[in-house]
């Protein structure tokens, strides 16, 4: 694996939450106009107009000792054989979407937050953006409570509660979706997949995020796995 690949991964490590919740919104509701009339549901449950996120500001020094912390934890994903461990609030990650190159594509679409130890987010999507026929100039705008964490079967992310353009999603569709880890039958390209094996911990706390990657000879996942079966002996 190359260098520009391994901070690709790296990239993946810090944005990984907010790209999970991303593609959530996006496949939820793809999911829900693909299978109710596709005309009535644009105007009630899209917007002509973005919404407009909250915006982190964040002094100087403040954001150059973040960038200092994340390009550590970039490098030393990349060295494979070393453990690597941040800790983000919600406000750091926001202040990531908004200053960092390698996520700053977010910015104005995503906005997260911690609520009660589950990711909060916010999000405002051009349809154009989802690949939604006859949605151009229209936007999707979103609001997502999720659990994510870390088992024996890998990262899940439970969607708790979700919100179109200010209205719920009917309860007989959202009951599909409650319960299952979204990402059971995702497809990652193997750089991500690469990732996924070596997350050993992901834990959403009162105010910040934890991230753990194990060394890339090490099975994260088996780790987490072993322990869980220990608990229940």
């Amino acid at each position: 694996m190359g260098k520009t690949e391994k901070r690709t991964l790296g990239c993946f490590a810090i944005g990984c939450i907010t790209l999970v919740i991303l593609g959530i919104v996006g496949i939820v509701a793809v999911s829900y106009w693909t299978k109710t009339a596709f005309d009535s549901l644009v105007n009630s449950y899209t917007d002509e107009t973005a919404l407009v996120l909250p915006v982190v500001e964040i002094a100087e020094e403040d954001l150059e000792s973040l960038r200092q912390r994340v390009d550590t934890f970039r490098k030393t994903i990349d060295e494979d054989e070393v453990e690597a461990r941040i800790e983000l609030t919600a406000d750091e990650l926001n202040a990531l979407i908004t200053h960092d190159e390698k996520m700053n594509a977010l910015e104005g679409k995503v906005y997260l937050d911690i609520v009660d130890r589950q990711i909060v987010g916010e999000v405002s999507l051009p349809l154009s953006d989802l690949d939604i026929p006859f949605g151009n100039g229209r936007y999707f705008n979103g609001h997502g409570v999720f659990d994510v964490s870390l088992g024996r079967r890998g990262l899940s992310v439970e969607v708790e509660s979700l919100e179109i353009n200010g209205k719920a999603l009917p309860e007989t569709f959202m009951n599909g979706f409650q319960g299952q880890n979204l990402l059971e039958k995702a497809n990652f390209d193997d750089d991500t997949e690469a990732f996924m094996e070596r997350l050993k911990t992901v834990e959403i706390l009162d105010e910040s995020v934890i991230l753990e990657v194990a060394p890339s000879s090490f099975s994260a996942t088996a780790e987490v796995s072993e322990a869980s079966e220990l608990e229940v002996e």
